[in-house]
């Protein structure tokens, strides 16, 4: 029995007699403790659990018959705890933590502080979600900030507006910080940041769930073929796109977006999703990707509002391989050290 029902049977239980009151803590007691751990795929949240195993004998030996108002609380006050869990490990970004470290008491951290309080506007504001700023308050304090395609503006003000704030809890104070979410992505910089030509620093979240098949390996890999090449020759550099994958007599249906910074050509844009993948090239069942100049998520359901800008011809297990769009090597491939992935919410990696 999960949570949620535990939940709905003690709402619904009826007040006991005083005849019967120890049968109905004892009830309680079973129902409470049935409410041990809830894991969600980021976070577990301790609701009601004994560490002392003696604790739990005395208790045995008592009645206990907790008032119905203080037991609503006590659930309440438990079920506002793992969604409160739930809501903010998904805030938590992939990042990526290197360089040296300015004080809090810097003419760095001051500009910093500008930067923060001006950047998420900025970008949530412009046609594109795409904004860079710098400020140099004696020394200068560079950022780049680009939300998905598809949000709300809110949103995005939103999410840059969170990454900036928790920057300093995320990676200390190191100059160096990238941040990605699915939904933005965050570089903060001493110096000018420019395009590389090549992706250097990038980060995942793989999706938990994982399809063991050469055929969905195949089609993924058309898919994303797919939606960065729609991209990189849209003149808003953004694109989505569905397919159709029959693998090992399962059906599937995949989406996938694609985006890149607008200040990047549609030649570095179709470069930074091709070194983006080989990069990432174990997905799983889908995930999203991302450096602060391109990015793409690829899941087993439609997570945008709009129809996909194109079908994916459908795969199966008897398409023949020279139909299906397949990647080009790069000649220079990002080395794995500057890739960094994330099996759940919490992982960070810093760099000297």
């Amino acid at each position: 029995m999960g949570w949620m029902e535990h939940l709905a049977r003690l709402v619904r239980r009826p007040e006991a007699s005083p005849k019967s009151s120890t049968t109905a803590a004892q009830a309680n007691k079973s129902t409470f403790s049935g409410l041990m751990k809830v894991t969600t795929s980021s976070a577990k949240v301790l609701l009601f659990e004994s560490l002392d195993p003696q604790v739990d004998a005395r208790s045995r030996n008592r009645s206990v018959r907790l008032p119905r108002a203080m037991k609503m609380a006590v659930l309440l006050a438990a079920l506002a705890a793992l969604l409160g869990s739930t809501a903010s490990a998904s805030q938590i970004p992939v990042r990526v933590c290197y360089g040296g470290n300015y004080s809090s008491a810097s003419s760095y951290h001051q500009s910093l502080e500008l930067l923060s309080a001006t950047l998420p506007q900025k970008a949530s504001l412009a046609p594109r979600l795409f904004a860079r700023a710098s400020v140099a308050i004696g020394e200068a304090t560079y950022g780049l900030a680009q939300c998905r395609g598809d949000i709300e503006s809110a949103g995005c003000r939103t999410c840059i507006h969170d990454g900036l704030q928790g920057a300093e809890g995320f990676c200390g104070l190191r100059k160096e910080v990238f941040l990605a979410y699915e939904l933005c992505t965050l570089q903060l910089s001493g110096r000018a940041i420019s395009w590389p030509s090549r992706v250097g620093i990038s980060a995942s979240q793989p999706d938990a769930a994982t399809v063991q098949s050469s055929t969905f390996e195949t089609g993924m890999d058309a898919l994303v073929v797919g939606v960065s090449s729609l991209a990189a020759n849209t003149s808003q550099l953004f694109a989505t796109a569905a397919e159709e994958v029959e693998a090992d007599g399962r059906h599937y249906t995949a989406y996938a977006l694609a985006q890149c910074t607008p200040e990047l050509t549609p030649t570095d844009c179709a470069t930074c999703l091709e070194d983006l993948s080989f990069a990432h090239l174990s997905r799983g069942s889908g995930g999203w990707f991302a450096t602060s100049w391109c990015s793409y998520s690829v899941h087993l359901y439609k997570f945008f509002a709009s129809q996909p800008l194109r079908q994916i011809p459908s795969v199966t297990s008897n398409t023949p391989s020279g139909k299906l769009a397949k990647r080009k090597k790069p000649l220079n491939i990002t080395p794995h050290f500057y890739s960094f992935h994330s099996t759940n919410a919490y992982t960070v990696r810093t760099y000297r």
